[in-house]
């Protein structure tokens, strides 16, 4: 039984962000190991990739990026047409989409919170997936909006001033 299920008083959170301090410590392993843990418990689960610069979720499960989070948050499409339904992995995704110039500038706390608020129908939980805290303002955005952050930091490969400063940010 995933962890997640008993993260808060009132059991699974209906939104998860998953950063880190930076890149490459697993942060998007880790949004797909989780939705896939929450999937196998029975959970109706929604794995966004909120990282509309590096793409990760989008490019390990190799789906197309030509509509998603992004085209969601301008209002260029409704989020019932960007949900890949992937039966093979148990769980719903939502790819990033075409990169805009400035997706940081896209993140609107009202907007996240009214699109989380509507998955939330259909969703038992959605997982984010994000950049790292100290690589642009998504991280923090993103997180505003949701129930939850959960932080992952590589044992091999991060400073604690690095992972302490990311924190406090």
């Amino acid at each position: 039984m995933p962890l997640m299920l008993f993260s808060t008083a009132s059991g699974l959170p209906k939104s998860v962000l998953i950063t880190s301090s930076s890149m490459g410590e697993g942060k998007t392993t880790s949004a797909i190991a989780t939705a896939s843990s929450l999937a196998s418990a029975g959970k109706r689960v929604l794995l966004i990739d909120g990282d509309m610069r590096q793409r990760g979720i989008t490019e390990l499960l190799a789906l197309n990026d030509a509509a998603g989070l992004s085209s969601l948050l301008t209002r260029q499409a409704e989020l019932s047409s960007l949900i890949v339904v992937n039966s093979g992995l148990g769980f719903d995704v939502l790819p990033a989409g075409p990169t805009p110039p400035g997706p940081s500038d896209i993140l609107d706390t009202d907007t996240l919170s009214a699109m989380l608020a509507e998955i939330a129908q259909t969703y038992d939980c959605a997982i984010i997936d994000s950049p790292g805290v100290t690589q642009f303002a998504d991280a923090s955005l993103l997180g505003a909006a949701t129930d939850c952050v959960v932080f992952v930091i590589s044992a091999q490969t991060n400073h604690r001033g690095r992972a302490k400063a990311a924190l406090r940010q």
